[in-house]
């Protein structure tokens, strides 16, 4: 029933699957990005070897910082609905008896 306990458990299983996610989602956005271009990734393991190759591996966590603090305002949501729902459904029983 503790919101700031609920509040951190959803916020590390944001970052964590979030940061394991995000060099996926980076392929993914240079890809799209360079597809009209004459210069191209052919496949998602060509895009993955040019990047590290030329920026190096951190590259593709490149703005997860803020994809880190998305998962905040995303677990504040999680844990408030969860502390409201407890409220109404202590409501709710206090009224049937």
């Amino acid at each position: 029933g503790n919101f700031f306990a609920s509040f951190l458990l959803g916020w590390s299983i944001t970052t964590v699957s979030g940061v394991c996610a995000y060099p996926f989602d980076t392929l993914r956005r240079r890809m799209m990005l360079t597809s009209g271009h004459q210069n191209k990734y052919y496949s998602a393991m060509h895009a993955f070897r040019e990047i590290v190759g030329q920026e190096g591996f951190l590259a593709l966590f490149r703005g997860v910082t803020a994809n880190m603090l998305l998962g905040m305002a995303g677990a504040g949501v999680l844990a408030g609905y969860d502390q409201l729902n407890r409220i109404s459904s202590r409501q709710s029983h206090c009224n049937e008896t």
